[in-house]
C-alpha cells in the first residue's frame, strides 16, 4: 500500500511524468500508470513469500458488485479461473480461446468502466 501511495502521488504531482502518458488497449485510451497499479499485487507476490489458500467449496465470497452470487455465475468463473490454469501450463490457445468465450457468457451486474 505505501508504494501504491508513492505511485500514485508521484503521478498526480508531476501530470508531464511518462507514467501519465495515454496508450491504447482495446480500443480504449488509458494511462499507463493504471498498467503498473493492476501489476503492483503480482509484484509484491514475487517478492515475498506468502501462502494462498482458494475457496473451492463453490460458497466463497464472490465480487457481488459485478456478478450475481448465483450457481450460473460461480460455475462459469470457476470454468473460467480452470482454463486460464490450463492455457497457463500447456500454452495451448485453445483454452485461451474457450476462456474468452465463457467470459463473454457470464452477466454483470454492471458495466466496469475503464478510465
Amino acid at each position: 500500500m505505501d508504494f501504491a501511495e508513492k505511485l500514485y502521488l508521484f503521478s498526480d504531482s508531476n501530470p508531464n511524468a511518462k507514467i501519465n502518458n495515454f496508450t491504447h488497449h482495446r480500443n480504449v485510451r488509458i494511462q499507463l500508470k493504471v498498467f503498473v497499479q493492476e501489476r503492483l499485487p503480482c509484484l509484491i507476490l514475487a517478492c515475498n513469500q506468502f501462502k494462498t489458500v482458494l475457496d473451492q467449496s463453490g460458497s466463497g465470497p464472490i465480487i457481488e458488485n459485478f456478478f450475481s452470487d448465483n450457481f450460473f455465475s460461480r460455475r462459469r468463473l470457476q470454468s473460467c479461473d480452470l482454463l486460464k490454469e490450463k492455457y497457463f501450463k500447456t500454452g495451448d490457445k485453445n483454452y485461451l480461446d474457450m476462456f474468452y468465450k465463457l467470459r463473454n457468457e457470464i452477466p454483470l451486474n454492471r458495466p466496469i468502466k475503464i478510465y
